[in-house]
């Protein structure tokens, strides 16, 4: 099997370096692959000091990649995460820093996106570098050249000349038939796509950070109510959120504020409370009330509850300008939840400081919604207020292929899949072939070392006294080692004798076809046993010439 067996694998090795080449080849030679190692702790925990970084170009580039671009301020390569656009340009930063960089590069600065990590292997790299190491090897490399170099001229050397035509040197071939070794190719193409494929998917997270602009929705609604006479003034019998309220027909207010938050797979706790605060125009004047106390909530939503004592605050109004001796229009009435929450959105923490303020207005006739503002009208006092909140999202990593995008996971399963079903076909073509009829000795080395092979009609006179060899391979050897044919001579239909010359020296093996007992062919294969010293019969491999019995003379063929 020696022959096909090299030639597989001299094929797969040579599609595994041009695939090795397409994907790592560094761009100084052509290839499409960029090298770094890092040398600080900007972007710990993911890297560290000494970690080898294989950088990829892409054609474009989103938030959340983690890019490696030429810096101009330290005329350094700067490995760190897009973290922002501004217009051509973009933002980078170091997950282990508190701030963006200086620079900021646009798509011409980058070297390509972070593609496969080494833990560790720019430490070695940098070391192989030093002038010791690379001395070091360089004289290891001359070492096992010359040493190659020099057994090669001394085999060549003492090779003796021979009588016989040389034979092209050859490697022995396989003993696996044209469709077992083409499968077999196969097989071996397969794995190490396969392998590609597990090492592409296996060196990449199969999740990847996106900034996404609007991960998560915040939502407040302010409302009062309160039950009235029905009348000219609230024909409904009671007030709603948006109406006046006068003071003479209701004395107490129900205020609410809803809360309520939305996402992918969000999740939050925190605490929260509902404040009421009476300031004077000139703000010369502050009093706070808590309408709900402070509570812990878990969810998605909030209901806060409480009561605004109407009659209270217009008594408070009428006690100030008694005490103060100074008129008081109107007070500010200011109701402030405040919503304090940490939780996860999409797979990342999320934290929340919400609180909004719904201004009323209140004089000695009514309380209503606040219109104007000391610098014109309020446009931001509506009761509904939406806010959407930025954030990171965590969404799955593709390999950017040529011709589809899997995603990693995906990939590292299709690999998987794929270099189980390499293994386990290449394991039933072995099997195939272990369990294939076996043939008689001769069939089978016809079959196997045809190539080798020189039939003869008779012997030389010269031939005499052989050295006989333990196993056919032991022959192939020697004649490839002395380039050197095998003359193939059958004597009587049965035994078959396969020689080497090399000068004065006769290599010989022999075999015999697997006959019946008592038949011609095992008459004629049993005078030839006797013959040639041998004393047992039948005829198999297990009764063979020995060395030492072999007696050879020429008239004997």
């Amino acid at each position: 099997m020696a022959r096909p067996f090299r030639l597989t694998l001299s094929f797969i090795g040579v599609i595994t370096l041009a695939v090795a080449w397409y994907f790592f080849a560094p761009t100084q030679i052509g290839g499409q692959a960029s090298y770094v190692t890092i040398r600080g702790v900007s972007m710990e925990p993911l890297m560290h000091k000494g970690d080898l970084v294989i950088l990829k170009e892409r054609s474009h580039y989103e938030v959340g990649d983690i890019v490696a671009y030429r810096s101009s301020d330290i005329h350094q390569v700067v490995l760190h995460r897009i973290v922002g656009r501004d217009g051509q340009r973009y933002i980078m930063r170091g997950d282990n820093t508190q701030g963006p960089d200086r620079q900021r590069p646009v798509f011409s600065d980058f070297v390509g996106e972070r593609w496969i990590q080494l833990d560790g292997m720019g430490t070695w790299l940098t070391r192989a570098r030093e002038p010791k190491s690379a001395a070091l090897l360089a004289g290891l490399a001359v070492l096992l050249a010359g040493g190659s170099v020099g057994a090669t001229h001394s085999r060549r050397h003492r090779r003796p000349k021979s009588t016989t035509p040389p034979l092209p040197r050859r490697s022995r071939p396989a003993s696996a038939s044209p469709p077992l070794t083409a499968g077999l190719i196969a097989c071996g193409l397969l794995g190490a796509l396969a392998l590609l494929l597990c090492l592409a998917s296996f060196s990449r997270s199969t999740s990847k950070q996106v900034q996404v602009p609007n991960l998560w929705q915040e939502k407040g609604l302010f409302s009062y109510q309160a039950p009235a006479k029905q009348g000219v003034a609230y024909p409904s019998g009671k007030v709603e959120t948006g109406q006046p309220v006068f003071l003479k027909l209701v004395r107490e207010l129900q205020v609410a504020f809803d809360y309520s938050a939305s996402g992918e797979s969000l999740s939050m706790k925190g605490s929260s409370s509902l404040l009421a605060t009476v300031t004077g125009d000139a703000g010369q004047w502050t009093r706070s009330f808590t309408l709900a106390g402070k509570q812990s909530f878990s969810g998605q939503s909030v209901h806060l509850q409480g009561t605004l004592d109407l009659a209270y605050l217009h008594s408070l109004m009428t006690r100030l300008q008694e005490t103060t001796g100074v008129p008081i229009d109107s007070f500010e009435v200011a109701i402030a939840p405040q919503i304090k929450g940490a939780g996860s959105v999409s797979g990342s923490k999320l934290q929340t400081d919400f609180a909004p303020t719904y201004r009323l207005r209140l004089d000695s006739n009514q309380l209503s919604p606040e219109t104007q503002g000391a610098s014109g009208p309020l446009t931001d006092n509506a009761p509904l207020r939406t806010v959407t909140q930025p954030g990171t999202k965590s969404e799955p990593a593709h390999l950017a292929l040529r011709l589809f995008k899997p995603s990693v996971s995906e990939a590292r399963l299709v690999g998987l899949g794929l270099l189980a079903l390499s293994i386990g076909l290449a394991f039933l073509l072995l099997i195939s072939l272990k369990l294939r009829p076996a043939l008689d000795e001769p069939s089978e080395i016809e079959r196997r070392f045809a190539d080798l092979l020189v039939p003869i009609g008779s012997v030389r006179q010269s031939w005499t006294d052989p050295v006989e060899v333990e196993s056919i391979e032991a022959l192939v050897h020697l004649a490839e080692r002395y380039d050197r044919a095998i003359l193939h001579l059958i004597d009587g239909g049965v035994v078959h004798h396969y020689i080497v010359e090399e000068e004065s020296t006769i290599y010989r093996y022999v075999a015999f076809e697997n006959v019946s007992v008592g038949s011609a062919a095992y008459e004629a294969a049993a005078r030839a046993q006797a013959a040639a010293g041998m004393q047992n019969a039948p005829i198999d491999r297990s009764t063979t010439t020995s060395q030492a019995e072999a007696d050879w003379p020429a008239e004997e063929w």
